[in-house]
Parts: structure tokens; C-alpha cells; sequence
């Protein structure tokens, strides 16, 4: 594998990288063929690789000396994880990586991809998904792979799609029947937690997905407007309360309670750290002040092609929006149930824009594919 490096990462290295002849180019794997830049983002030294013949993108982010000192072993794990990320055998990645052979860094003698970097490098100077106590960068490198870049010919190409397509040419044959990439699935079973009305959906969601990207899963199912504060609550096998929230709250932080339960942030944390035999319900709280519970159970874990999250079934309209919690939509029902009511009227008005929207299958399952970016109403 050559990972030709920019003169500015040959210098932060202290190296005098060799310069690349032709034919080792030529003799390379059409997949060992990589760029890399390095730069500083948030005052972290971050690494940006791109593979010449896919634009797939892997991000390192807060290397540090000890860490540099053994570059070509980050680069190799930052590869690997990204694939196991995009769900690939195994058995595939262990033959890519020997089809490619051991790491190679050499001098960058082109500058065809320099500009492709350059547009990943400005992405992450605006983006809030770098994850500070991570190297790796899964959640960002899963979505700049999932963009387009727009080539010479004008053609669009998405590198996690390229990647895929590549990969199937050289290695599909090593599986015979097995699908050549497949991700673990959380079957969940979301209910609003009602007395006099059952309202539910169900979704299978990957497990690598973050509790943030749950919360968008979650309120695209019931198609809430997403204005109001949440919060996910849930005990580990000790009883201990676990909360995992939008971002740090003070008082929580500094509170007499903090030593008997977990805090998290919801935006890095992927499901698969969470969810377990231990832990396998959950609370989502949408709007601390109408604070309608959301009780989610986890049914089942299966292995599936699809990496992105698909709606399964569901019953129930959700309640309107800001009608005032459960005893508000309560009163809500009974004033709707009678025409003669002399409020019928205006709470049928007012509550026309604050419904959930009727939505086909389909409708949700195009909005589900976007909850990896963020939550869209």
C-alpha cells in the first residue's frame, strides 16, 4: 500500500520521504493507492487520507507524538475501522490488505487529489462531529463518504458506493454465498408511554449509530417538530440511572448526585457501547416540559445488508405539539370527540399545524436515510 504524503506532512514528521518511481505505482493493487495531507484542526494535528481510485476518506484527529511516531500503524487501523464501519467481511479486509502489501509512504508527485482534500479539510473546520476523545474518526468518515464529489467529466461519484463497487471486483469471489458487507441491526420497538392510547412504531436501526442519531430516528418516526429539549434515561444492571444527554449540563456536572449515576453526551456515543444484554430498554424524553416518554425495548438484534436505518410498522397518531403533555392530550381527545364542545372549533384549528403529518413507508424511509447528517421536518 503507497500513501503518497504532502510536503507539509513529510515535514510535521520529521521525514525525508522517497520520491515514487512509476513502476511502483504500476505494480500497486488499484486500491493500495492512497493520498494524505496533514493539517491542524481545533489545534489537533488531523490526518485526511483519500483513496486515489474511490475518494473514500478516513480521518485521524489529536495525533500526538507517541502517535506519530508510529504513523504507518494509525494509518493501517484508520483504514481497517473505517471498513469495519462500512461493514465489510473480514475475510475482505484482511485480503485487501494483503493484496496491498505493508505500508509505503512516499513523496506526493501529484496534485490531482490535493483538491478533493482540501474540500474534506474545510468540511471539518465547520463541523461539530469531531469526536475530542477519539483518534479515529468513524461518524465524520462515515458521512464525508456518503457525499459526492463531482469529477472532471461532470460526472457525481460517492465514495462508500465506489468503494463497495471496487471491492466487490476483487474480492466478492473469497465469500461464495456471503454477502460481501453486512451491518448489526437493533430491532426496537418505540411506544409513547400513554394510558388511553396506543401509539407506537417500529424500526430497525444499525448499532453503530449514535444515541443523537437515535433521537433524529425517533422524531422522524412520530414526525415530532424538533424544537423542544431531550434526553435519554435508562439503569444498568447495578441500578445505577444512566443519562445521556444533548451536551454537559453544569448542574448535573457539579451535582450531589453526580456520583450515583453516568453521564454522557449523546452526539459520540455509539448504540453498541450502551445496548446489551444488561441494558436492553430505554427512555427518550422529547420536551423536558410536555415530557412525553418514549419507551423503547429492544426486540431482537439481526445482521443485515442495509447500513442505514428502515421503518418496519406502526400504529397511532402522536399527539400535537406543545398540547400539554399527556393530561393536556388527554383533554385534547375529549374536546375533538365532541362537535358541540364550545372549544371544538379552535382546537381543531390550532392544532392542524402542530399534527403529525400523514407520511407513506416510503416518505419515512427517505427521511430515515438522512438521519445520519441530522434531523429534517
Amino acid at each position: 500500500m503507497i500513501i503518497q504524503c504532502t510536503k507539509v506532512m513529510g515535514e510535521k514528521m520529521g521525514r525525508a520521504l522517497p520520491l515514487l518511481e512509476e513502476s511502483q505505482k504500476e505494480a500497486q493493487h488499484p486500491l493500495g493507492l492512497w493520498h494524505a495531507h496533514m493539517t491542524k484542526v481545533n489545534r489537533r494535528n488531523t490526518v485526511i487520507m483519500l483513496n486515489d481510485r474511490t475518494l473514500y476518506a478516513v480521518v485521524l484527529y489529536g495525533l500526538k507524538k507517541k502517535e506519530m511516531l508510529h504513523i504507518e500503524e494509525e494509518l493501517e487501523l484508520g483504514i481497517r475501522e473505517m471498513l469495519k464501519v462500512d461493514g465489510y467481511n473480514e475475510k475482505v479486509i484482511q485480503s485487501y490488505f494483503n493484496a496491498a502489501s505493508s505500508i509505503l509512504l512516499a513523496r506526493e508527485t501529484s496534485r490531482r487529489i490535493q483538491g478533493k482534500i482540501t474540500m474534506v479539510k474545510r468540511s471539518l473546520e465547520y463541523s461539530d462531529d469531531l469526536d475530542p476523545s477519539r483518534i479515529r474518526q468513524k461518524l465524520i468518515g462515515a458521512k464525508i463518504n456518503r457525499g459526492c464529489h463531482r469529477m472532471k467529466d461532470g460526472s457525481l461519484m460517492v465514495p462508500e458506493e465506489e468503494m463497495l463497487l471496487e471491492l466487490k471486483k476483487s474480492f466478492s469471489s473469497l465469500l461464495e454465498n456471503s454477502p460481501i458487507r453486512e451491518f448489526q441491526h437493533y430491532e426496537l420497538k418505540i411506544r409513547l408511554k400513554l394510558d388511553y392510547e396506543d401509539i407506537w412504531r417500529r424500526v430497525s436501526i444499525p448499532s453503530w449509530y449514535t444515541f443523537r442519531q437515535l433521537s433524529h430516528v425517533i422524531l422522524t418516526l412520530f414526525d415530532w417538530q424538533n424544537y423542544h429539549l431531550h434526553e435519554f434515561l435508562m439503569k444498568d444492571a447495578q441500578g445505577k440511572q444512566i443519562i445521556i444527554q444533548m451536551e454537559d449540563d453544569p448542574d448535573r456536572l457539579f451535582s450531589d448526585l453526580r456520583d450515583s449515576m453516568e453521564l454522557y453526551q449523546e452526539q459520540f456515543l455509539p448504540l453498541e457501547e450502551i445496548l446489551s444484554d444488561d441494558i436492553s430498554e430505554i427512555t427518550y424524553i422529547y420536551d423536558l416540559g410536555d415530557y412525553w416518554e418514549h419507551e423503547i425495548k429492544v426486540e431482537k438484534t439481526t445482521m443485515r445488508e442495509e447500513k442505514l436505518p428502515f421503518y418496519l410498522d406502526g400504529a397511532g397518531e402522536r399527539p400535537p405539539e406543545d398540547v400539554g403533555g399527556p393530561g393536556g392530550f388527554e383533554e385534547y381527545l375529549e374536546i375533538l370527540a365532541d362537535k358541540t364542545h364550545p372549544q371544538y372549533e379552535f382546537m381543531k384549528e390550532w392544532a392542524e399545524p402542530l399534527r403529525e403529518r400523514v407520511n407513506s413507508k416510503e416518505e419515512i424511509n427517505r427521511r430515515l436515510r438522512r438521519t445520519l447528517f441530522g434531523y429534517y421536518w
